[in-house]
């Protein structure tokens, strides 16, 4: 979608990752379809907003002005329907009723995703979106080792071999990208010494 070439090895390293991340999801002891699938499509919205911020940072915006304009858009989508389930559905009577604590826990939450979000378009103004989802996979590979850890989950040998080949495929994805760049630097300055 933004015309970046690729070599063979990229798309290789990237095959590689998602078969590493598919089956390390699917051989997990609690697997539910439903889950997956919606992991899937959170997945691809992820990677087309990677792809759409990219190409809207080519314009006049900056990544702070980007950010500020997709997230008034998403309030003015999501708030009549959170409004209508807040108002009618049981969100006054559940916030009066004592849960003030959720509130609190709610709001650190909210918080955080907004930082994350203003991290990720700083992030997508210094790379492409390509490496912004490789980062995005590592990112969740390492929620998932230290969820694993925290929560005490049990874990499948094969469960942990698929893990190790996700993250060989972002290893050999790192190395051909800076290999690439190096390769285009050196053509450049040989075009420009000709």
């Amino acid at each position: 979608m933004l015309n970046e070439k690729l070599t063979p090895m990229t798309y290789i390293s990237l095959v590689v990752i998602v078969i590493g991340i598919t089956v390390a999801c699917t051989t997990e002891l609690q697997f539910d379809f439903n889950g997956f699938l919606s992991a899937f499509l959170s997945n691809v919205a992820f990677v087309l907003r990677g792809v759409y911020v990219k190409k809207a940072l080519d314009t006049n915006l900056d990544h702070h002005e980007l950010f500020f304009i997709t997230s008034l858009y998403s309030v003015i989508l999501c708030f009549i329907p959170s409004f209508i389930e807040i108002y009618y559905g049981t969100g006054f009577v559940l916030f009066f009723s004592g849960l003030r604590d959720e509130f609190i826990v709610m709001s650190k939450a909210t918080i955080s995703h907004y930082l994350y979000n203003v991290f990720s378009y700083v992030l997508l103004g210094m790379m492409s979106p390509l490496s912004h989802s490789v980062s995005g996979s590592v990112k969740r590979l390492f929620i998932i080792y230290t969820s694993i850890i925290y929560f005490k989950n049990p874990v499948t040998f094969l469960n942990t071999m698929a893990s190790a080949v996700a993250i060989g495929g972002v290893l050999l994805y790192s190395w051909d990208r800076s290999t690439y760049k190096t390769k285009l630097i050196v053509e450049s300055k040989v075009t420009e010494t000709i």
